[in-house]
C-alpha cells in the first residue's frame, strides 16, 4: 500500500489526474510545477493533476486538470483504466513536505493529441512528452515515484506491451 493507498479519511484534500501515454509514440506527459515565492528550487516535475471540485467526479476533474496543465482537450482523451489511490502530504512553496495531505487518484488516459500547452503557464511553465523508461527519474516527489513503480507500470505494461521498459 502506497501512502495508504484506499480509503478517504477526513480533512484530506482530494486531487485527481493522469497519466497520459501518447498512443503512437507510447511517451508520458509531464508537467512542471515552480516555486513562485523560492525559483532557485527549480521545476518539480509530476502528472497533471489537481483539486477534485465538488460537482465533479475523479475522472471529469482529472480531464479538467489535464486540459489545464498540459493543454489536451477532454475530446482527445480516452479513458483506459483507474489506478485507484494513493496519499500524500502537500508540498509547500519552498518544495518542503507540508503536515497537511492530500488523496491523489489517477487514471491512464491514451491520446494523439501532440501539442502540449499549460493553460497556467504562470504556475505550469513546462510540459513535456517524456520516455516512458525515464519518467520514474524525473517524478520529483518520492510517493509519485513509488506509486508510478508499483501500479502505474504494471497498469502501462498490461496496457501497451510495447511501452518502453524502466531503465
Amino acid at each position: 500500500m502506497i501512502g495508504g493507498q484506499g480509503s478517504v479519511q477526513p480533512n484530506v484534500a482530494i486531487s485527481a489526474g493522469g497519466v497520459i501515454v501518447h498512443q503512437k509514440r507510447l511517451q508520458i506527459a509531464l508537467v512542471s510545477k515552480i516555486s513562485l515565492t523560492k525559483p532557485k528550487l527549480g521545476k518539480r516535475w509530476s502528472f497533471p493533476k489537481g483539486r477534485v471540485d465538488e460537482d465533479e467526479d475523479s475522472a471529469g476533474a482529472a480531464m479538467r486538470e489535464i486540459f489545464e496543465e498540459i493543454g489536451i482537450p477532454p475530446k482527445s482523451l480516452t479513458l483506459l483504466q483507474d489506478l485507484g489511490s494513493y496519499l500524500k502530504p502537500k508540498v509547500g512553496p519552498d518544495g518542503r513536505d507540508l503536515p497537511e495531505k492530500k488523496r491523489i487518484h489517477l487514471f491512464v488516459f491514451s491520446t494523439d493529441h501532440d501539442g502540449l500547452e499549460s493553460q497556467e503557464p504562470g504556475k505550469h511553465p513546462d510540459t513535456l512528452w517524456v520516455n516512458s523508461a525515464t519518467v520514474h527519474q524525473l517524478l520529483s516527489h518520492e510517493l509519485d515515484r513509488s506509486f508510478f513503480i508499483t501500479v502505474v507500470w504494471p497498469a502501462l505494461i498490461k496496457l501497451f506491451p510495447a511501452i518502453a521498459r524502466p531503465e
